[in-house]
């Protein structure tokens, strides 16, 4: 916030766009009960990713990365693999309410993982709620 001085706002701050990893997994939560099966494959993988960020606490930033880095981009990359092998195989209809949870992963990957990337960065806004 500044005044309207017309040297000020002339400098924009970087922005580093990241969305909430929580948001992804109450979409599964949701279809749990329809698809057990599939939902558990996505709801373990991301509850594994939280586990590793509670043991993050206490780290750096710098530290979390890193721990992040190696025992969460793992999962994370082989959840993607495996969600886009089931609309490769056919196994999901993408107009589904599950394709549609799946295209949410896959379509904000990027975003979503961007704790996997940036040190600092927060896995959820859950704290913001």
């Amino acid at each position: 916030m500044s005044d309207a001085l017309a040297a000020n706002g002339k400098v924009k701050a970087q922005t580093i766009e990241a969305y909430c990893l929580a948001h992804g997994h109450r979409r599964f939560k949701e279809l749990e009960e329809i698809f057990p099966e599939e939902c558990n494959q996505v709801l373990h993988s991301i509850q594994l990713v939280f586990l590793n960020d509670e043991r993050t606490r206490g780290m750096s930033d710098g530290e979390r990365l890193e721990y992040h880095r190696t025992h969460s981009s793992p999962v994370m990359r082989q959840l993607r693999e495996w969600i886009e092998q089931q609309f490769e195989e056919r196994l999901v209809e993408p107009n589904s309410a599950l394709g549609k949870a799946y295209s949410y992963l896959l379509n904000n990957y990027e975003k979503l993982t961007t704790f996997l990337r940036v040190p600092g960065v927060p896995i959820d806004n859950n704290e913001a709620v």
